[in-house]
């Protein structure tokens, strides 16, 4: 997903982990070749109660036994994004429960009440990537409800053509 990097942030966080996620080395600092520290910096916005947060967080570290730089786990995103977890999950949840349409979930919900400007494509995205995140649970969860007769209440709610979306926004409801 490409954004604009933000000119400012609200709060800064710095992650690290204990040990290396896959060998479980221990790390080291990662150094550029100038022999500076190295980090990589991760922008998350998100919607507080009086206007958009932006983080700024630095998770880089070096793993010594896996001769690799690994990066610590952020929670307030899913892998990869930019947009946090709150608009994500608000803004599925007024789409496919409320049947609010993406152009006015961008303009009037999140840029006019909240002043956090996205596309409709990148706000889609997102909502794809919950949903492969639930995937295979979906996949599982509705081989047992096929038998047991929970897809009529997916058909009720008109939410079968929404795959892992509908499970992830039922789990959340």
């Amino acid at each position: 997903m490409t954004r604009k990097k933000p000119e400012t942030w609200d709060q800064k966080e710095v992650h690290t982990a204990k040990c290396c996620p896959h060998c479980e080395g221990k790390f080291k600092a990662c150094r550029t070749a100038e022999d500076k520290p190295s980090y990589r910096e991760r922008f998350i916005e998100d919607i507080v109660l009086e206007r958009p947060e932006t983080v700024l967080n630095e998770i880089r570290q070096y793993c010594g036994g896996g001769r690799k730089r690994v990066e610590s786990a952020v929670t307030d995103a899913m892998p990869g994004d930019h947009i946090g977890l709150k608009v994500v999950n608000l803004t599925a949840v007024q789409h496919y429960l409320h049947g609010i349409t993406v152009s006015r979930i961008v303009e009037l919900l999140l840029k006019q009440q909240h002043g956090f400007a996205i596309t409709g494509g990148a706000l889609v995205k997102s909502w794809q990537r919950l949903a492969g995140l639930f995937q295979s649970e979906y996949d599982d969860i509705h081989n047992v409800c096929r038998r047991s007769g929970f897809d009529a209440l997916l058909r009720r709610n008109q939410l079968e053509n929404y795959g892992a979306n509908a499970l992830a926004l039922l789990l959340l409801h």
